[in-house]
């Protein structure tokens, strides 16, 4: 196999700067939705809150860390933050650079690893983004093919 994946380098780099305020998350089944819908009942009834009020701010340059008990929400932030939950169930604000996010435009941009994904075990994490990220990237293909025929 060839040598490790190298990062694209690019010409021009937006720093980012990702902030939350006063979200909070509800989280209902499909059932009270429907018996809400149908039946007139409190959509709420049966409904848990995951977040409420949440405000964070993630500088360029700057490391930012998410920690909290299990079942705190810090998993539901991130999804938030990277677009992965609708806006639409979310009350509150995220905004990118003190404009209001546009998930697809922003994912195209920001890497997201949840520990959903799958890793390759002969890879390290640093191997695996960038493997990630190349895939992501126009041409991925044709450079991919490539490294690994050298």
């Amino acid at each position: 196999m060839g040598s490790p994946l190298k990062p694209v380098s690019r010409s021009r780099k937006t720093p980012y700067r990702l902030e939350a305020k006063s979200v909070s998350y509800m989280l209902s089944n499909q059932i009270n939705d429907f018996k809400s819908l149908c039946f007139g009942s409190d959509p709420r009834r049966g409904s848990k809150l995951i977040l409420k009020g949440v405000n964070s701010e993630s500088r360029p340059g700057k490391l930012t860390a998410i920690a909290g008990p299990s079942g705190a929400g810090k998993t539901t932030l991130l999804e938030i933050l990277a677009g992965r939950i609708s806006a639409c169930k979310v009350s509150g604000q995220v905004l990118v650079n003190h404009g209001s996010m546009d998930a697809n435009q922003f994912r195209r941009t920001c890497g997201y690893a949840s520990r959903e994904d799958a890793l390759f075990p002969s890879l390290s994490v640093r191997e695996t983004l960038l493997y990630s990220a190349q895939l992501r990237l126009p041409g991925a293909e044709k450079r991919l093919l490539q490294e690994f025929q050298s």
